[in-house]
């Protein structure tokens, strides 16, 4: 081995060691394009590690182990911690989980899906997918398989969501899911759209948008009072709101509603209490708009008769005209 496949070599095991230093490298990225290193790969590998798995694809199949397992408690209807429990408690430990899901399935239950098939997300309709293009990864190419099949928006971003290593960014783009480079959001706005109460496709469709993650999804939606909708339910293997759940809903709508009309009610009785107070109020002060005589006018309306002056100066004028004429 000479100098330089020797340098290229210690490079490459430092990458493989530390492959996280290498994404927003251009050159240890173009050291890994040389030796044939998927970095992306590693980088997964690495995150599942961390968290206690032995590989991305273990990590994969240790989450939807935890789905079945959580599906099949529901339908027992035992909690989520008993199912636990059949594993030991250990939820990383992959061969634990599959033992509990024997233990409450039967064996029968527990075969595995064909080795040509990928693995494939529990809730919801199921397709011939063998993931294409770069393993573990949801891209284009896995987008066009499933589009062949007929696959809805909804079981695309089931599939996406299920790749242990992320989302490819076209495909992102196009189903309005986060990407597996794009940055987590620190904070997101929820306003609760659609059926107040419920986890819909609007409210997923809200989040999704603003890059979130699949856990920041989900745990928005176990705070749902009524519980998740059908086919949001799908996307997060989660337990779907049940009739009864409606039923409750229903009967707290019609229980505000009879509340409101209540209070609508009395804020028009106090309104048409105080219009009536008023009215009576400004009755009381109506000035009387009749012509009035002067004070000191009698109010006879006509009806008093004539007074005759005897003398005074009418007399006195008359008596000077008549001296005139006697001259």
């Amino acid at each position: 081995m000479d100098r330089r496949d020797y340098a290229l070599q210690r490079q490459l095991d430092s990458i493989r060691a530390n492959p996280s230093a290498a994404t927003n490298n251009p050159y240890l990225m173009s050291i890994a394009r040389r030796g044939g290193l998927n970095v992306q790969s590693l980088v997964a590998d690495q995150q599942a590690k961390n968290a206690g798995f032995a590989n991305a694809s273990d990590q994969m199949q240790n989450r939807i182990l935890r789905n079945q397992l959580e599906e099949k408690a529901a339908r027992l209807g035992i909690s989520n911690q008993e199912a636990y429990a059949k594993a030991g408690g250990d939820l990383t430990n992959t061969q634990a989980l599959q033992n509990a899901w024997n233990q409450l399935t039967g064996p029968s239950a527990a075969q595995k899906a064909p080795a040509q098939q990928a693995a494939q997300p529990l809730y919801g309709k199921q397709y011939s997918y063998t993931d294409p293009g770069d393993k573990g990864y949801f891209g284009m190419k896995d987008y066009q398989e499933l589009a062949a099949q007929g696959a809805s928006r909804a079981d695309m971003i089931r599939y996406a969501f299920s790749a242990p290593k992320g989302v490819g960014p076209k495909v992102a783009e196009q189903l309005g899911i986060r990407a597996y480079d794009a940055p987590i959001p620190s904070s997101l706005s929820y306003t609760d759209p659609g059926d107040t109460g419920f986890f819909g496709m609007k409210d997923f469709e809200e989040l999704s948008r603003q890059g979130a993650t699949l856990q920041q999804i989900k745990d928005y939606a176990g705070k749902a009072k009524y519980g998740v909708g059908g086919e949001a339910a799908s996307i997060l293997g989660m337990r779907a709101a049940t009739e009864g759940d409606i039923t409750r809903a229903r009967g707290d709508k019609l229980a505000a509603d009879l509340k409101n009309e209540d209070i609508q009610r009395e804020k028009a009785a106090t309104l048409q209490r105080a219009v009536s107070a008023a009215n009576m109020a400004r009755a009381g002060q109506t000035p009387n708009l009749q012509i009035q005589p002067a004070s000191g006018t009698p109010r006879t309306a006509g009806t008093q008769s004539f007074r005759r002056f005897r003398g005074g100066p009418a007399g006195a004028i008359l008596s000077g005209i008549s001296s005139v004429l006697n001259i």
